[in-house]
């Protein structure tokens, strides 16, 4: 039989006569001899690869794998007749094999990356109620500082009032006492006798005696009222002191339990996330919240201590009847002692 192959294709032939292959265009095919054409036309293979990139962004990456033998080549063709050309249905299923795999790795990729995500999320909002918890208690120590020095000033304004109405009191003394004395001399120069000089004197004397007393006693009474005012001031500046302390702690605790209810429900979210990532298996939640607290660990210490603790001492001992008794009902095993 005579073949003949098409311009891209070639005839292998074998059998009767030929060592290995003999690659021909051509060629009187005998009994006893096997002929396969083959193209030797490149072939294309498409594949969609979904890849993800450093930041968690999906996309797909077109690649194209063209595959065919060197005409010019014997050897190649040889090698491309024997090897490739009978798996050219292996090669298509191998590459939707390939397909499908980079599709699994790029769906698990993405799943990481949520993962990741969900787990920035809650670090993210645990620092901010961290820095909310410390602005509270900032402000908090700002309100109590604030009424500190609220009180301080009030305090310095009373005891300066006090001071200038003391200071006030002496000098309106002092300018009577002047006064007086003037008059005393004018009495002394305008009087004709003694007596009547003297006798306006002692009168003057006693009117100045008298006014001193009751001026001692409205300076007593004004430095009284003076001092009443100034507890009444301070025992206030001390209640609003007070209050303001009140308010400021009752803020605090506000914040500090607006913070704890945060973070609870922080923790709620994360537990819920998890417990739906794992299926709703409370178990494998379990497991996982285990380990990521480094349970077993600690209790594989703790073991490990205790028995390094007992340091346990062992020895078994065997009785010598114990190989010819095989025969019988297993008595003889039970001829040794373990302590």
């Amino acid at each position: 039989m005579y073949r003949v192959a098409k311009a891209s294709e070639y005839l292998a032939i074998t059998g009767v006569g030929i060592k290995d292959i003999k690659l021909a265009k051509k060629s009187w095919i005998f009994p006893g001899q096997s002929c396969t054409k083959f193209d030797i036309s490149p072939v294309n293979y498409t594949f969609e690869v979904q890849a993800m990139s450093a930041k968690k962004l999906p996309f797909i990456l077109p690649a194209v794998f063209t595959i065919g033998p060197r005409y010019d080549d014997d050897d190649a063709l040889l090698k491309y007749a024997k090897l490739i050309c009978p798996h050219d249905g292996l090669t298509k299923q191998n590459a939707a094999k390939i397909d499908a795999e980079t599709k699994i790795i790029a769906i698990q990729r993405e799943g990481e990356g949520k993962k990741e995500e969900i787990n920035v999320k809650a670090k993210v909002k645990i620092y901010e109620n961290l820095r909310e918890a410390e602005v509270a208690e900032a402000n908090a120590e700002l309100a109590q500082k604030k009424a500190g020095w609220t009180q301080a000033s009030r305090v310095a304004e009373v005891e300066s009032e006090k001071a200038v109405a003391l200071r006030d009191a002496e000098l309106q003394r002092e300018v009577e006492r002047m006064n007086a004395l003037a008059t005393t001399e004018k009495l002394k120069a305008e009087l004709l006798t003694k007596a009547s000089v003297e006798y306006d004197t002692k009168v003057q004397e006693a009117n100045w005696d008298l006014y001193n007393k009751q001026k001692a006693a409205e300076g007593v009474l004004y430095g009284r009222e003076k001092e009443a005012e100034a507890q009444m001031a301070a025992a206030k500046a001390a209640f609003f002191a007070r209050q303001q302390a009140a308010d400021a702690e009752l803020y605090g605790k506000q914040k500090e339990a607006e913070g704890m209810m945060a973070l609870a429900k922080a923790q709620g979210f994360y537990l819920k996330t998890l417990l739906e990532a794992v299926g709703g298996d409370y178990g494998a939640l379990r497991d996982y919240l285990m380990i990521n607290g480094g349970m077993f660990q600690q209790l594989a210490k703790i073991n490990a201590d205790a028995v390094r603790g007992l340091q346990p001492k062992l020895s078994i001992w065997t009785g010598g009847d114990a190989a010819g008794g095989g025969g019988g009902n297993g008595d003889g095993l039970g001829g040794g002692a373990m302590k």
